[in-house]
């Protein structure tokens, strides 16, 4: 059973919380990543197509007690899916407002991804690939459509090969992210995301009924590196096609880098066809 949030109460439930919970509010990340370099060209040698990743980004709270229900679905669907699914857990003011003395999980990047993506009957709830799936009222799913529609999306294939990779500065609170993207077929608007994420955060989480300290969180999101929806692609994208881009970031207090990962992902029109990640500072 969902925590529910009716669709109509929903946008001015997102203004109270972020109007009324200021000193607990998102850690907002005020500045922008530094592009560093931004190449783009065509090659002779087209590779193989990778096959295709599936996207999950499950919305989720500390205090929403059917949450730790998502938890264990998208690892369940992760551990039958290796290497084929990628899984981000994204904090919201909605069930998700921290435990006295404990750091806040949300970001802007969640409230903006509500934002974007609509309503949702309730968490845990989940895009998958951002696609809107025709017949259900929301782009966020519920847990019994998730398994069902990555199932689905995993049948895709994606006309992009993706690589990516990172360094941390000697004292680790910065670094570089490369991205690479390679094209084996022909596509057209395509946008590109790159995010932040921290496995095995400690915090309070509401289990059914009872609160359970030192619960660890995983997948969480800690920041965007792009918008929330991604930057285009300015070229033509023909088999060949490369991208190569560079991306200065900061870490901030409190981010453990050892658990770190960073993903990226590649949308069009209809969602995301294809998606990478690494280990933060790999």
């Amino acid at each position: 059973m969902h925590q529910r949030l009716t669709p109509y109460l929903f946008a001015s439930f997102l203004c109270l919380m972020m109007l009324s919970c200021e000193e607990e509010g998102p850690a907002v990340i005020l500045d922008e990543a530094e592009t560093l370099s931004d190449t783009t060209y065509v090659t002779s040698t087209i590779p193989i197509a990778q096959d295709k990743v599936v996207l999950i980004e499950e919305l989720t709270g500390v205090r929403c007690p059917n949450c730790p229900d998502g938890h264990q679905e998208v690892e369940t669907i992760l551990a039958n899916n290796p290497g084929r699914v990628l899984a981000v857990a994204v904090h919201t003011p909605f069930l998700g407002q921290p435990f006295p003395g404990e750091p806040s999980l949300i970001t802007q990047s969640g409230i903006d991804m509500e934002s974007i993506f609509g309503g949702y009957d309730g968490k845990p709830a989940s895009l998958i690939d951002r696609i809107n799936y025709p017949g259900e009222q929301y782009r966020f799913l519920g847990l019994p459509q998730w398994v069902i529609r990555v199932n689905e999306r995993m049948m895709e294939t994606s006309p992009v090969n993706i690589d990516i990779s990172s360094t941390l500065s000697s004292n680790g609170n910065s670094g570089v992210i490369s991205a690479s993207m390679v094209y084996t077929g022909a596509a057209s608007d395509h946008r590109f995301g790159i995010l932040l994420t921290e496995n095995q955060v400690p915090t309070t989480q509401i289990v059914g009924s009872i609160e359970v300290e030192d619960y660890e969180q995983e997948h969480v999101l800690r920041r965007y590196i792009t918008p929330v929806s991604g930057q285009g692609l300015e070229a033509s994208l023909e088999a060949g096609r490369v991208f190569e881009k560079e991306f200065a970031f900061d870490l901030e207090e409190g981010w453990n880098s050892d658990n770190m990962e960073v993903i990226i992902w590649v949308s069009d029109a209809n969602g995301i066809v294809h998606a990478a990640k690494s280990k933060l500072g790999e």
